[in-house]
């Protein structure tokens, strides 16, 4: 692994991408490396840090937010969370609007739900309703048709290539 105690997993994976190593395994084992159609995994994931005037539609996470700060980081999260609740990303059962399970993140609660299309999971995860504690804004509907609404959730897509869990991105939603 690449890690390094106490640094941004982000901006350490996106410096050995732009050296050119075109693997990078995070501290959890998640797998980020380019594709057919991403040349550039890190730099593709990362663009969600940022609104997009160029994109119809694109939903982008709030500066100072978990997600913001180290986005690979933050995926980790996620990832270890599923492991704690025995969410099974490694399941090749077609599924639409599955619900897998619960998660907490910044200590709210949150339902994931699974979409798998043969190829690739598509996990989304929403917070729950009727809890105490109001919910954190982590992104914004932008782009040029984007109405710069609120979000809430998180959607994590990812495939699974023999014992490799490939991320493909996270964003809001």
């Amino acid at each position: 692994m690449h890690q390094q105690s106490g640094r941004n997993l982000t901006e350490e994976a996106r410096t050995l991408e732009d050296s050119g190593d075109i693997r990078y395994t995070s501290p959890a084992g998640l797998v980020y490396t380019k594709s057919k159609r991403v040349k550039i995994r890190i730099a593709h994931i990362q663009v969600h840090l940022n609104d997009s005037t160029i994109k119809p539609v694109h939903t982008f996470f709030k500066t100072g937010t978990a997600v913001h700060n180290d986005i690979i980081r933050f995926i980790d999260e996620i990832f270890n969370e599923f492991q704690n609740n025995n969410i099974d990303v490694s399941s090749q059962d077609r599924t639409e609007d599955a619900d897998v399970g619960n998660i907490t993140l910044g200590g709210n609660l949150y339902q994931v739900i699974d979409n798998y299309n043969g190829n690739e999971h598509t996990y989304t995860i929403i917070p729950l309703a009727n809890q105490a504690t109001p919910y954190p804004i982590i992104g914004t509907n932008g782009g040029t048709h984007g109405d710069g609404g609120n979000l809430y959730g998180y959607c994590l897509k990812l495939a699974v290539k023999g014992s490799d869990i490939l991320i493909n991105t996270l964003f809001p939603c």
